[in-house]
């Protein structure tokens, strides 16, 4: 079997660096730069330049759910309590399987 250019034996275990693809200076513009509105700017980039949820045949299965089940969350969460990044704090992101923070995100939260 061919992945590109590159044979791959039966059984290889192929592993896709999301992360990577997400911030591919091909497809965007200052690709390491906090903006979420990145995936959602109008322009057209090749079908799996972004993709949460896998691709292909074996994608998230809940992944519709999931995605109400967060605008739901934040939107109760956000409604009643604002949140800042503590003065001075300084947040530096782990990258394995999924991206994280690397020392926890330091905030103030303050209910409104």
């Amino acid at each position: 079997m061919l992945l590109g250019d590159l044979p791959v034996r039966a059984g290889t275990q192929v592993w896709i660096r999301i992360h990577q693809i997400h911030r591919d200076a091909r497809w965007f513009s200052e690709p390491n730069r906090f903006k979420p509105h990145r995936w959602n700017d109008g322009v057209r980039r090749p079908k799996f330049s972004y993709f949460p949820f896998g691709g292909g045949p074996r994608n998230c299965v809940a992944q519709h759910f999931v995605m109400t089940e967060m605008v739901l969350g934040l939107a109760a969460v956000l409604s009643r309590f604002r949140f800042r990044l503590v003065p001075g704090a300084k947040v530096e992101m782990d990258t394995w399987l999924t991206l994280r923070p690397q020392n926890g995100v330091p905030v103030v939260v303050t209910a409104l």
